[in-house]
């Protein structure tokens, strides 16, 4: 993908306030925090593990987005 180019989650705030779930930035593409909610809705309430589960499966499906595979990702935080 192109320097510079977002990746979108669909959220409503995207056009509002300029958030992107993820920004191609040279080699790297620089994820945004994301949470287990999916189409407006908390998954998995009150399950910890399972909201964790969530949270990296959308943020790896964003890096997936902007062409890179899991094992490129380098640090999680």
């Amino acid at each position: 993908m192109r320097q510079g180019t977002r990746v979108l989650s669909g959220g409503v705030w995207e056009e509002k306030y300029g958030y992107a779930r993820a920004v191609v930035a040279g080699p790297r593409v620089l994820v945004s925090g994301c949470t287990a909610t999916v189409g407006g809705k908390v998954q998995h309430e009150g399950d910890a593990y399972l909201q964790a589960g969530t949270a990296f499966a959308i943020a790896l499906g964003a890096v997936e987005a902007a062409g890179l595979v899991r094992e490129d990702v380098v640090l999680v935080r």
